[in-house]
């Protein structure tokens, strides 16, 4: 006859996977506590880092929702991850971006510097719009995750220091049907462009009137991509002009 009870039967490779990575977070995070353990155990705990992100790749990280993995990827960068397997954890959290929100998007950087790390946003929004480019109609994830991103880039647009292209890449990573429309991003757009061209410097837009550009855009239907495109060139071109205006580290 055979045996009844549960107690023989091997435990599913999914399930074993989930028990593995929760135990091994929950160690890495009070190893996070500990700055002795890091120094002493960096080695290991790296290697555990790579182990636990392999598993909630192999479960596809459905026991996980988006928010809770930042979480996983703040723990497992305090004790170091291998470029693949990080590669691995961004690819789950861009898959699952819809369910973002801004505060999980404006990560602090290790070193206090900066309001956010922007490249790793940007890398998300890739993984999401791939995933997303067979579809034949825009869906309503895309255009929620629209929405998020122009939430975004009106925050980092009050960060003097951030780079015009990165700000540009940002605004630029989704397609345009990702967006019901532009009214917002024109209203980003112009707050950001104040910032960069404050400081006193008399180059500041002389007699330029940056709403008219834009309509005048709009008027001539061009593709908001297009527009995004020029506006880039147009900074260049003022940043070759006068080197002080635009300069950033």
């Amino acid at each position: 006859m055979a045996p009844s009870s549960a107690r023989n039967s091997p435990m599913p490779v999914g399930r074993g996977s989930r028990i593995l990575t929760r135990f091994l977070l929950h160690y890495l995070r009070a190893a996070t506590r500990r700055p002795p353990a890091l120094e002493r155990e960096g080695a290991v705990l790296a290697g555990l880092a790579d182990t636990t992100v392999h598993g909630m790749a192999l479960v596809e990280g459905t026991t996980f929702s988006c928010r809770a993995l930042f979480w996983v990827l703040r723990i497992v960068s305090a004790v170091g991850l291998s470029k693949e397997c990080r590669h691995k954890l961004e690819r789950l959290m861009g898959l699952m971006l819809v369910q973002a929100t801004l505060d999980d998007l404006l990560v602090s950087s290790d070193d206090g510097g900066g309001m956010c790390i922007v490249n790793l946003v940007m890398r998300l929004v890739r993984v999401f719009v791939a995933s997303k480019e067979e579809a034949d109609t825009p869906s309503k994830r895309m255009r929620k995750v629209g929405r998020l991103v122009n939430k975004y880039l009106d925050e980092i647009s009050q960060d003097q220091g951030l780079k015009v292209s990165k700000f540009l890449t940002v605004a630029e990573s989704l397609p345009d049907s990702a967006r019901d429309c532009y009214n917002g991003m024109y209203r980003v757009l112009d707050i950001y462009l104040e910032k960069i061209v404050q400081g006193g410097n008399e180059f500041v837009w002389s007699g330029f009137d940056l709403t008219i550009y834009l309509e005048g855009f709009d008027r001539m239907a061009y593709p908001k991509t297009a527009l995004l495109t020029r506006m880039a060139n147009m900074l260049i071109q003022m940043s070759l002009q006068n080197p002080l205006t635009l300069a950033h580290p």
